[in-house]
């Protein structure tokens, strides 16, 4: 059910829903994470106007509900329908094996459980790609368009190397260009969420920066692991990067990086970084990480020339975010 989450959290993204597309990557070819998806793509039918009924920051139904979030009757009716999906799913793959059709939709989902074959293996198996999801077709209860949501697994071989993540990548890559060609991509692991519904304006907001922007390729902000082990000597926990340096900042008013989006500090309270020139500028995550102050005349250069691009944004930039890039 984690991979499930970080889909459906994903799909409920702030952003113009016939403009994503979900693309799930099982390297195992199972039947059952499939069977897994078709369930949530009738969920997200629920789901998704919900997040936007209640303006929701964490979309994933896994971590909403574990929180105390009150005991409306929508939240014990959504609540209701997300257990009964997940139980179905849980009692699958306990079974071992597809051999029953809960839900709606059983014809399609017959068919497409065919595909697979007795001789099927992890390490041997055909390419296997079916869309769940269709946004020109598929509407929620509201009536909103669906993102698309798209399976694949790719063909795999005994007698020739997979490649690991990079070959799921590469695979992914090239049919999402084949079919739906998005200029963005993000990449979640099966065990991630997204704790922010806006965060494909954030990213747009470093690539389309009206300065430096067209520079960037790529964007990735780093994470940090606890309780991996005692002593931490694989320095999971990037203690410098998340603990010291923000506490030294915090009284300069600068720049720290914090969970997977980069943001201001200002007395305390977070604002969302909405235009990253210094954040980009040459010697600026030098300067952090090495905690080096920056003289008066620096740093009020640097103010204004933020000050300037966050102007432009506002100007130029902002309309260009709720346009037409596809994700």
């Amino acid at each position: 059910m984690s991979v499930v989450n970080t889909a459906l959290s994903v799909m409920a993204y702030e952003y113009p829903t016939d403009k994503i597309s979900v693309y799930v990557s099982d390297d195992g070819g199972s039947k059952l994470t499939l069977f897994a998806f078709m369930e949530a793509a009738n969920f997200a039918r629920y789901w998704l106007p919900f997040c936007r009924e209640k303006r929701l920051v964490e979309t994933s139904p896994e971590a909403y509900f574990r929180r105390s979030h009150g005991c409306s009757s929508k939240d014990e009716q959504m609540k209701t329908i997300y257990e009964a999906m997940k139980g179905r799913v849980e009692n699958i793959i306990e079974k071992g094996e597809v051999n029953e059709y809960h839900t709606t939709n059983q014809l399609h989902r017959h068919d497409t459980l065919n595909k697979w074959k007795s001789s099927f293996t992890r390490q041997d198996h055909p390419t296997i790609i079916e869309v769940l999801l269709d946004s020109d077709e598929d509407e929620d209860l509201t009536g909103h368009k669906m993102p698309n949501l798209v399976y694949v697994s790719r063909e795999k071989s005994r007698t020739s190397h997979h490649h690991f993540k990079a070959g799921a990548l590469n695979v992914l890559t090239r049919v999402s260009a084949t079919m739906t060609n998005a200029p963005v991509i993000l990449t979640l692991d099966c065990d991630m969420y997204s704790n922010d519904p806006i965060t494909p304006l954030r990213a747009l907001c470093f690539l389309w920066e009206p300065l430096k922007g067209l520079e960037l390729a790529y964007v990735q902000f780093p994470q940090h692991f606890c309780g991996i082990n005692e002593n931490d000597i694989y320095a999971n926990e990037i203690k410098r990067l998340f603990r010291q340096n923000p506490i030294g900042m915090d009284g300069l008013k600068g720049l720290v990086m914090s969970e997977p989006v980069a943001s201001f500090v200002e007395e305390h309270s977070s604002e969302a970084l909405r235009c990253s020139w210094l954040w980009k500028e040459e010697n600026w995550i030098q300067n952090m990480l090495s905690v080096r102050m920056l003289s008066l005349k620096q740093f009020f250069l640097r103010l204004i020339l933020w000050l300037a691009a966050t102007m432009k944004m506002e100007q130029i930039g902002v309309q260009r975010l709720d346009l037409d890039m596809d994700l």
